[in-house]
């Protein structure tokens, strides 16, 4: 079960004043990526890389996010960019509780609180998410088989290129898989020199990575009607997204 956060909630500020405290934290890490637009400029970075290329899939990682972990690594990363913030540890572990353990969800008259997982619509979620899995792949340098000559995450998708075979590829996922009893991944290894990863298709084309736009075999092309009575601001957003696309 994922919960929904309405964004009008009695913890929703809290939940924005610590996002914004963890917001220096997120590209610290090296496979981050922003959108598809920074995953198309570190492939052209490294176009001319070789190797198998495949993608790694967290199931369902908001649901499954650790929180007591996620909230002790926030803490720390809070510590580090806000060195002279007067809350003591304590009492920001207790607001990060405030903001996700407790969000008071009511079912068949049964109040229930939130053990693990972060719910849709907190402003901390996506934050918690990228810290934990940075954190986790902290632990890829300890990984014995072939490493991964390109690694980059968006949020629970990752693009790799490894030097190696699919048995390689494998042997990096079940390596993964057993970080965390609650993270799990599936993968997706390249199918005739081309790998989806978001709304990007990588293709080698004569030893070169090259991308264009990818839209799934279930895309419709179909678009808001400019006349319908949806809020102005979705319809003006689509149009920007298609020109930047």
């Amino acid at each position: 079960m994922r919960l929904f956060f309405d964004y009008d909630a009695y913890n929703h500020n809290a939940a924005r004043y610590l996002a914004n405290l963890l917001l220096p934290s997120i590209s610290e890490s090296d496979s981050y990526l922003k959108d598809s637009f920074e995953f198309v400029h570190r492939i052209k970075q490294n176009k001319f890389q070789p190797g198998l290329m495949f993608s790694l899939d967290v199931a369902s990682l908001f649901t499954n996010v650790p929180l007591e972990s996620a909230i002790t690594i926030a803490i720390e990363k809070i510590r580090k960019y806000h060195p002279s913030l007067t809350i003591d540890d304590n009492n920001l572990r207790q607001l990060f509780y405030y903001c996700t353990k407790r969000p008071n969800f009511t079912f068949d008259n049964r109040n229930y609180d939130q053990i693990n997982g972060v719910a849709m619509g907190s402003p901390l979620a996506p934050i918690l998410a990228h810290l934990f899995m940075t954190n986790l792949e902290l632990k890829l340098k300890e990984f014995r088989g072939k490493k991964p000559d390109i690694y980059l995450r968006y949020v629970d998708d990752i693009f790799v290129l490894l030097h190696g075979t699919q048995k390689d590829a494998s042997a990096l996922k079940k390596y993964m898989n057993s970080l965390h009893p609650t993270i799990k991944f599936s993968i997706e290894v390249q199918n005739d020199n081309k790998l989806p990863f978001l709304d990007v298709m990588v293709e080698r084309k004569d030893e070169e990575l090259i991308t264009y736009i990818y839209r799934k075999p279930t895309d419709t092309g179909l678009y808001l009607k400019w006349t319908s009575n949806q809020p102005r601001s979705y319809k003006i957003n689509l149009l920007k997204c298609l020109c930047i696309r």
